[in-house]
């Protein structure tokens, strides 16, 4: 459960978000659907093989994605926004 988003302009009003999230783990891409391997292989490269270790960064949550990527939003870029490989240090 948490706060209503910024975006959704709802400051002051009674309520709150029940977040629910679920996921698989799976070892072979070749089994998603074709539109999100498409778009993991064209605009999120990163995320199409888990991490070999650890990264050596604070945890993204929802207000840290926010806040960067609100000004993107509002400029009107395509979501999600790319994400490519870059070479970030681990833990390991």
């Amino acid at each position: 459960m948490g706060p209503w988003e910024p975006w959704m302009k709802m400051k002051g009003k009674p309520g709150f978000l029940v977040l629910n999230y679920t996921g698989a783990k799976t070892s072979d891409f070749g089994i998603l659907n074709p539109i999100l391997k498409t778009l993991i292989s064209e605009r999120m490269p990163l995320y199409r093989e888990a991490p070999a270790y650890r990264l050596d960064r604070a945890i993204a949550t929802s207000w840290t994605r926010f806040e960067e990527q609100f000004d993107a939003y509002l400029r009107g870029e395509e979501f999600p926004l790319p994400a490519p490989i870059v070479d970030e240090p681990g833990l390991r």
